[in-house]
């Protein structure tokens, strides 16, 4: 009897020890430490907004790793209509009315609807520009600040702690920092990278973009941060980040799924190469880059990257025609590379080649029509 207690005991403990565990919820991933394999990737940040929407996130914490600050202001008016909007669930409408003219947000507001909407409680912002390298660094922050149009009233609300000033944006608490000075957050957030971050370090150092990646991921992974909901953006199109700088995008989504090739560096051998190949071009080795491409196209003529490094060495080289040749066999391969018409337009004009500049910026209207429509019409509004 005593040994048949004993059984019906220890059935009874195993069964509520189930229910127990069914009942848990499972935990978020910690970044650069956990695998984060639901990471939505857009190419407007605007886009992110209408994903927190959809998810029906309340009173949630963001991690903004941007270049840019993103909080500027929106009428009244307009959060109104996004509410409005939201609460139908005509998240078309929505995307269907970022970016434009006199639209409901874009890419450089569309923070302060995200809080004015009950989304978010708390930014933190981690820029790329150190702001407390001097002995008295409340200047530099103010100057900082006001770069971003904030009032005075706003900035004076931002008090220097170590390594971060921590103020209001249009009344949302919001804490300014590099990556390395982020303060402990001990609850779920919503962490969203735009790639122009990365972008502008490369842009201001010149150093290996593989460097960089890898400095961050180190830098993640002591901060332990538990994510509840994952955002990367490339801003490609908007001229934010370079086209050269596109892949990084995906080289992080790879590092957030397999966090153990931290440790080792282990990465694929083709990051590696477009890694020397772009830094080759960054640093204006261009006839050393153009052979370094070719080289390599000849064992991958397929990868992408490669491609539009050869077209911009050729351009640089003043071979537009060869290098119209290797951009028709890159979209061929990937369409969404055609920014580097743009890129290459920019890069001619900066260098006075008007005629160069107009042929490679007319050759991405032509594959835009709606873009030759709109600027053709506020050219004429001008008139």
């Amino acid at each position: 009897m005593m040994k048949l207690t004993r059984t019906i005991s220890l059935l009874f403990f195993i069964s509520v020890l189930i229910f127990l565990l069914s009942c848990q919820k499972e935990g978020n991933p910690v970044a650069a430490v956990e695998p984060i394999k639901d990471i939505e990737m857009f190419e407007d940040h605007s886009e992110a907004l209408v994903a927190w929407m959809k998810q029906g996130y309340r009173d949630m914490v963001l991690i903004h790793v941007d270049h840019h600050s993103d909080i500027e202001y929106l009428p009244e008016r307009k959060i109104k209509e996004l509410q409005e909007l939201s609460k139908k669930r005509r998240w078309d409408e929505i995307l269907k009315h970022k970016d434009i003219g006199d639209g409901l947000y874009s890419l450089a507001d569309f923070i302060y609807p995200a809080y004015r909407l009950g989304i978010i409680k708390r930014l933190y912002w981690v820029t790329t520009v150190d702001l407390f390298w001097s002995n008295n660094p409340g200047p530099v922050v103010r100057a900082y600040l006001r770069t971003n149009e904030y009032s005075d009233d706003m900035i004076d609300t931002f008090q220097i702690d170590g390594n971060k000033a921590t103020g209001e944006i249009y009344g949302l608490r919001t804490t300014v920092s590099t990556l390395k000075d982020l303060p402990e957050i001990n609850e779920p957030v919503l962490l969203s990278i735009d790639v122009d971050y990365f972008s502008n370090i490369l842009k201001e150092s010149r150093i290996n973009e593989l460097a960089v990646i890898y400095d961050f991921f180190k830098i993640m992974r002591r901060k332990r941060i538990e994510v509840m909901n994952m955002d990367i953006t490339y801003s490609v199109n908007g001229g934010y980040t370079a086209i050269t700088d596109k892949h990084i995008g995906d080289e992080l989504v790879y590092v957030f799924n397999h966090p153990e090739i931290i440790n080792s560096w282990n990465i694929p051998a083709i990051w590696k190469i477009r890694d020397e190949g772009f830094y080759l071009l960054r640093n204006n080795r261009i006839d050393e880059a153009f052979h370094f491409f070719d080289e390599n196209l000849a064992q991958l003529p397929d990868e992408p990257t490669l491609l539009l490094g050869k077209a911009i060495s050729l351009c640089y080289k003043g071979k537009d025609d060869d290098s119209f040749d290797v951009i028709s066999r890159l979209l061929e391969r990937n369409p969404e590379y055609d920014p580097v018409y743009i890129y290459l337009g920019k890069a001619l004009a900066r260098k006075k080649e008007v005629p160069s500049s107009k042929r490679y910026i007319h050759e991405y209207l032509k594959r835009h029509p709606e873009l030759y429509s709109f600027m053709k019409s506020q050219s004429d509004d001008t008139h």
